[in-house]
């Protein structure tokens, strides 16, 4: 499978990471190619809209890179400079592409954030079970709210459709990512998630380049980490750390305790 990864040209710290990353974790042969990201500053006053200078930016670097990708035969992965891939990624990538039919899907993501906290306990107790021998797989995102677009696959047969979507908005008003989000859910792209996350956030995703992140963007990186297939829970612990430190109000914490009951392993349904 070819992959493009989408990196500005000052960021020659990620690149080597990701690049690195990437050589280390292929066990397939897969291609790697760069593809140079728009800058916020090519942005500047060029495109209507009410999202900021990044945002745009950021959306027109992945019409960029699909754009370059409609080249490669078979289906593509298009991803941002801040994915991280493990060992298993790859033969986790190929599973889940297995699991569906070639005509049934348009897009699949490798790992997304999840923003509504039943669907988080939810897949807390999916992984749990795929650990312990349950099946690898694909979630339907029609119905799911989710956000991110740091790694998905594109089908083979779907580029022209998918890079018409993207290309066609005129104003933009919201990031890409809650774009594709609208999309699936409005059933004008076919979305799924390989579940559990195939690939992660890297740590360079802590510093993100379009903005500051907030308490809950972080929660919600927290979760990704954990969801992953490789996961190191002591990382999720870490991230989670930054912003939970002497926060939350005493309902709320109570809850958290009595919710950790019904969570635990050992708490039969």
């Amino acid at each position: 499978m070819d992959v493009f990864y989408i990196n500005l040209g000052a960021q020659t710290q990620r690149r080597r990471a990701l690049e690195d990353n990437f050589q280390a974790a292929n066990n397939k042969g897969w291609r790697l190619t760069r593809v140079e990201a728009v800058s916020a500053g090519e942005m500047a006053g060029r495109i209507p809209g009410r999202i900021g200078d990044g945002e745009k930016a950021c959306f027109h670097s992945h019409i960029k890179a699909l754009g370059l990708a409609k080249a490669s035969s078979g289906p593509v992965l298009i991803a941002e400079d801040d994915i991280l891939f493990g060992t298993r990624s790859f033969d986790a990538i190929e599973q889940a592409l297995a699991k569906i039919p070639e005509t049934a899907w348009d897009i699949i993501f490798t790992d997304v954030s999840i923003t509504n906290i039943h669907a988080m306990a939810d897949l807390l107790l999916m992984r749990r079970q795929a650990v312990n021998g349950g099946p690898f797989g694909l979630i339907n995102l029609a119905r799911m709210p989710f956000a991110g677009s740091v790694s998905y696959i594109v089908n083979a047969h779907a580029k022209e459709k998918f890079l018409a979507l993207i290309s066609n908005t005129g104003s933009l008003d919201f990031p890409y990512d809650i774009h594709l989000q609208r999309a699936i859910a409005d059933g004008k792209l076919r979305g799924f998630v390989a579940f559990p996350f195939a690939t992660t956030l890297s740590p360079d995703a802590d510093n993100s380049q379009i903005r500051n992140l907030k308490a809950d963007e972080t929660a919600m990186s927290a979760f990704r980490r954990l969801m992953w297939l490789e996961r190191d829970i002591d990382d999720a612990a870490k991230t989670i750390a930054q912003v939970t430190q002497g926060a939350g109000d005493a309902e709320t914490q109570t809850f958290l305790k009595i919710l950790s009951v019904f969570l635990a392993p050992g708490f039969k349904q």
